[in-house]
């Protein structure tokens, strides 16, 4: 039976981190790296928060708790997340999943929810079947970490780098348009308030930077900071390789400890900067959405501390 999550659900939660071998989702934004029973602890207690933005559910058998999936709005209202996905060992995880996420998704479209993310390994389990049941990939990405410190390099001449306005909003979106294929954009958004709903509100200690060449915009650079960990974004426009390198030592050098980036696979000359500079691969992970709704075409405007985790 799949029913939401109760108040009284706590003891089947730390039942289920016991005998589960990990959380099936990897979040882009996550950074921490905790045991399963304290994640899990942390989204019980969101789930009853005032104003919360969380939505869970629990599969329940005579036997016990078989899985638990919970999801969480990003920054608008039209795009959630799946954050979490745990699975009980047994020969019918695979069902239980596909039943959470067809849970998930009913609730999130009757509350007008548009598109429902997911993130997976890319040899996860469940991959195929999940997107036999509605959710379609649009990006492949691969996590990499530093091995070693990276020192700033000089911005080039040319070059302009200064803080992200609430008035760029329009010109990173076109940045955005020129630097992500079809296939991405398709299923992060084709218009400015689907791309905007669908970044991830990520708090304290996030900071953005935009490159300009004479006057206009040719990269963007996006910083999360977790006490001596640090996930790096990067995007640039096709054809500007000059200005990569110089993104990515400004945002490892604001890191004091690990940098972690994820660089797509459409994004060749940041994984080539990447080896270069001896970061290593921990491993790919493949995107996907769901669309719950027809699509809209008004704009909004995107959150503080809100940054491009799709």
């Amino acid at each position: 039976m799949i029913r939401t999550l109760r108040p009284t659900d706590l003891t089947a939660l730390v039942s289920l981190a016991a005998q589960s071998l990990g959380d099936e989702v990897r979040p882009k934004g996550r950074l921490e790296e905790k045991p399963l029973r304290s994640s899990l602890l942390d989204i019980f207690l969101q789930q009853w928060e005032v104003g919360r933005r969380r939505w869970s559910w629990i599969g329940i058998t005579r036997g016990g708790v078989d899985g638990f999936l919970s999801m969480r709005g990003l920054a608008g209202p039209g795009a959630w997340e799946v954050d979490c996905l745990v699975l009980a060992p047994s020969s019918g995880s695979l069902e239980v999943a596909l039943s959470l996420l067809g849970a998930a998704s009913l609730s999130a479209g009757q509350r007008g929810v548009k598109r429902l993310y997911i993130r997976f390994p890319s040899d996860s389990s469940l991959l195929d079947s999940v997107q036999q049941s509605g959710f379609v990939p649009y990006i492949r990405e691969v996590l990499y970490r530093s091995v070693e410190p990276i020192s700033p390099l000089s911005l080039p001449s040319a070059y302009m780098l200064r803080r992200r306005a609430s008035e760029d909003d329009h010109s990173l979106f076109h940045l955005y348009l020129e630097a992500v294929p079809g296939a991405v954009r398709r299923g992060f958004g084709m218009t400015l308030d689907e791309w905007q709903e669908a970044f991830s509100v990520v708090g304290r200690g996030y900071w953005e930077r935009l490159c300009f060449k004479d006057g206009a915009l040719v990269g963007w650079l996006g910083v999360v900071k977790r006490g001596k960990r640090g996930l790096v974004d990067v995007m640039s426009k096709p054809g500007e390789d000059e200005v990569v390198p110089f993104l990515l030592g400004q945002g490892a050098s604001a890191v004091e400890g690990e940098v972690l980036v994820w660089a797509p696979h459409f994004h060749g000359r940041l994984r080539q900067v990447l080896e270069e500079n001896a970061f290593e691969s921990l491993g790919e992970c493949t995107a996907l959405v769901k669309s719950l709704a027809a699509r809209v075409t008004h704009s909004g405007l995107v959150p503080a501390h809100a940054g491009w985790c799709g």
